[in-house]
């Protein structure tokens, strides 16, 4: 594996995670650094995965293309004037017309605000999973707590805990994200572009900030049926990497018990976190 496609993060005394670019095939080294020596875990994630602990973002060394040909699509440049006012104008239509959906879970509801000028794929493609019931009786599958809580999958649905995290609609879609709305560096957008992300200038962005509900996935573009909610602080690290669509507006209170569940292997709940409903109430 090319050195230039890792991220590495390294904390003493905690887990630090060493991942390749292409999730899909991904192989995650933990360390534990501790007095005495080092053990060592691997693990292949899950399809639909949002990293933990955070590593860094990424950096003009982490570019996962030698090639110095310049994609005339691509963001990874300064905007220029005229397109920087109208990113101004765009952002502040972000919230604008948000539909209204309500989570009801066994322990309790959580009300979103959807925002379709943000992610209209995005959005629309969950009210219609919503409105066929794709939701009803799956789980929320992985639980961190100060980081996120993640669900979506149809496979929680069954018994076998090994293929959670693998699931979806079927389908996959591709990410809406803006970088320069999020604040990205050129270097940051390179780097992600490389590896395979796609951006748009057509649309305002949000980060990935606490209580924000976004898409998880494999890697660029592979989004589906699997989200996650923020539990606590802002997630920098994912901006770009993940599409935010919504707000929690209601049931923070439900988001932090079910962040605070028991878990097992793979951060799963050890009694199951079951999506009872997802009812649009007010669909703009």
């Amino acid at each position: 594996m090319n050195s230039r496609n890792l991220i590495l993060q390294v904390k003493f005394g905690k887990l630090f995670a060493v991942t390749h670019q292409h999730m899909k095939n991904t192989i995650i080294l933990l360390v534990v650094l501790g007095l005495g020596g080092a053990w060592y875990y691997l693990a292949t994630p899950p399809e639909d995965f949002v990293f933990d602990p955070n590593p860094p973002a990424l950096t003009e060394s982490e570019d996962t293309d030698e090639s110095d040909e310049v994609d005339e699509n691509s963001l990874a440049r300064e905007l220029t004037e005229e397109e920087r006012t109208a990113l101004t104008a765009l952002q502040e239509t972000a919230k604008r017309d948000p539909v209204e959906v309500v989570i009801a879970t066994n322990l309790g509801e959580i009300t979103l605000e959807l925002f379709p000028n943000v992610a209209p794929g995005t959005v629309e493609n969950f009210v219609s999973l919503a409105n066929e019931g794709f939701y009803e009786g799956v789980t929320f599958h992985r639980v961190i707590q100060s980081f996120m809580i993640q669900g979506g999958d149809p496979n929680s649905k069954d018994d076998d805990p090994t293929n959670d995290g693998q699931g979806g609609p079927g389908y996959t879609f591709n990410d809406e994200i803006n970088p320069h709305a999020l604040g990205l560096s050129i270097e940051q957008i390179a780097g992600l572009e490389r590896a395979g992300y796609t951006y748009a200038l057509d649309v305002p962005s949000l980060p990935v900030d606490r209580g924000v509900i976004a898409m998880a996935n494999s890697g660029a573009n592979t989004n589906g049926s699997q989200f996650f909610i923020v539990t606590e602080s802002p997630q920098p690290h994912l901006n770009g990497r993940h599409t935010v669509f919504g707000e929690v507006i209601s049931g923070m209170e439900t988001v932090a018990a079910i962040a605070a569940v028991e878990t097992g292997p793979n951060n799963r709940p050890v009694d199951p976190v079951i999506i009872e409903s997802v009812t649009v109430v007010d669909n703009g």
